[in-house]
């Protein structure tokens, strides 16, 4: 059995975001419910659902009792749960996702679900109220190491595959052709021309860049049930796969978050150059080759109305708050800021 702790994304942990994770299991009351509205799965009910989801545990090493439910559902879904001091795991597929999938793309989905409880997933922080983008984040990393549990649970690459892209496009087999590569290149199109920012504010990651992200682990989990450590063929697929989510996001010229970066590493720059209370020549033409004219123009007349000690104390507070706002930012906000920062020639 392969340790799963080995194979998190490396992203997925809720320090990384400066957030935390809870004592405590964050589930509902559920059982009563899920008893009164949908139907249980057993070897007598529905048991090409039982034996799906008893193959993908028993590949995962799921000992806690396992209660499937399907409901009635027009969209393809599923989720896992638990209640507090309850050692039963609770997993609710929908109708239309049964019908979809085949066992072995079913056991990829199940072991998805199992991989959220596995890795910790359920005592993960959840939103409360507005949005928060580095919460969406840890949803999006966590996704990445459930996707790599289905794959364990999964009989095949293909299989999990298949079982994304019918989910993704609520096609079943009949009308189905996987070109896994033409799919994928979606993913490539995004981060060469327009990019797409919604991808910041999702729970998920789009769809081609799962099936890339998988297609890249296979071979790492091929060798690790060979023997092989893959630890640092890990740490590479993991921070491609976070460059293409980003890459995706920000397209070619970048989004309001590279924006918000740029500025708040012009004011750190500029306060530093300025502490002196002067804004000496040098500094203002390597400000210049670095951030454009515009803002350095912008900032000289913004001196020469505030005066010496008005002008630094301006620019620490304008430089202080940029910064701030990186804290309520996606992360890549916070390492363009540093990009721009560290690229920064000092005269």
């Amino acid at each position: 059995m392969i340790d799963l702790e080995r194979l998190r994304f490396r992203f997925d942990r809720p320090e990384c975001f400066g957030l935390a994770a809870t004592a405590e299991i964050q589930g509902g009351r559920v059982f009563g419910k899920a008893l009164t509205h949908h139907v249980r799965v057993s070897e007598q009910v529905l048991p090409r659902i039982h034996r799906a989801a008893r193959n993908a545990a028993e590949k995962l090493g799921v000992t806690n009792p396992l209660v499937v439910f399907v409901y009635s559902g027009s969209d393809p879904g599923a989720s896992c749960t638990q209640e507090k001091d309850d050692p039963r795991v609770f997993v609710f597929v929908s109708a239309a996702l049964v019908r979809l999938l085949s066992d072995g793309e079913l056991e990829f989905i199940l072991g998805h679900e199992l991989g959220h409880l596995l890795f910790g997933h359920l005592r993960y922080p959840k939103q409360e109220g507005g949005e928060n983008l580095r919460h969406l984040e840890l949803n999006r990393a966590a996704e990445i190491s459930a996707d790599r549990a289905g794959l364990i649970a999964a009989p095949s690459l293909a299989a999990a595959l298949r079982a994304t892209l019918k989910v993704a496009s609520g096609l079943d087999e009949s009308n189905l052709e996987l070109d896994v590569d033409a799919y994928t290149r979606q993913a490539r199109e995004l981060a060469e021309t327009v990019g797409d920012e919604t991808i910041l504010m999702s729970t998920h990651p789009p769809f081609p860049l799962r099936a890339r992200a998988l297609q890249g682990f296979e071979p790492i989990l091929a060798g690790l049930r060979a023997g092989r450590s893959g630890a640092d063929e890990l740490e590479r697929l993991d921070e491609r796969v976070r460059a293409e989510f980003e890459a995706a996001a920000s397209g070619a010229a970048g989004n309001r978050f590279t924006e918000m970066a740029k500025s708040a590493a012009f004011w750190t720059v500029a306060q530093e150059a300025c502490a002196g209370g002067r804004y000496p020549i040098a500094a203002q033409e390597a400000m210049r080759r670095h951030f454009g004219d515009e803002r350095v123009d912008a900032l000289r007349q913004l001196l020469g109305e505030q005066g010496k000690d008005a002008g630094v104390t301006l620019l620490r507070e304008r430089a202080e708050s940029t910064r701030q706002s990186l804290k309520q930012a996606p992360t890549l906000a916070e390492r363009i800021y540093d990009e721009f920062v560290r690229g920064y020639p000092k005269a």
